[in-house]
């Protein structure tokens, strides 16, 4: 795949360069390949999960939404632990996902990962991902509102934030 290797010479970080490329490869019919079906049989660098993550969220931006059928590669990185970039895209992206009961319990250990991480950015984000997938899960609304409550009493400055913005959005 030609555009895999343009990829992976990406420095990790020239963000204009990885906008540059979204904006000639996103016609590309081996695009939505690579950024939903992750290259998760190679030995695949942070900096390469970093690139496609981020152009997950651009394309996520533009009104694409992430079938079910491809959260399966994304979720195997996740929960890998990864870099927390690639991590924060796919929270920012979170409302784009299509969630399925088969993959719940694998969002939900993800998610709780999220809610403890050591950076701030990650943790606010996690807050929005955890009440989109209260709408979708709805047992999960009393859980989200103790989560928001805590975070709004605990945690850093631009954590409150972030959820007072969803908050004024109408999310909660």
């Amino acid at each position: 795949m030609d555009i895999l290797s343009d990829l992976i010479a990406w420095d990790g970080k020239d963000t204009d360069w990885l906008e540059q490329f979204y904006r000639v490869n996103v016609e590309d019919s081996s695009f939505e390949e690579l950024i939903y079906l992750w290259p998760i049989e190679m030995e695949a660098s942070d900096r390469l999960y970093i690139s496609l993550s981020h152009l997950l969220k651009k394309h996520c931006d533009s009104g694409y939404i992430v079938l079910a059928k491809h959260n399966r590669s994304i979720l195997s990185v996740l929960e890998n632990e990864p870099h927390w970039q690639t991590l924060l895209h796919i929270l920012q992206s979170f409302k784009s996902f299509e969630l399925i009961e088969e993959d719940r319990a694998s969002w939900e250990r993800i998610l709780k990962s999220a809610l403890t991480s050591e950076n701030k950015f990650v943790r606010a984000w996690s807050y929005y991902a955890w009440v989109l997938f209260a709408e979708r899960f709805p047992g999960y609304k009393a859980e989200v509102s103790d989560y928001i409550e805590m975070a709004l009493r605990d945690e850093a400055a631009s954590v409150k934030a972030r959820i007072r913005q969803m908050q004024k959005q109408g999310l909660i």
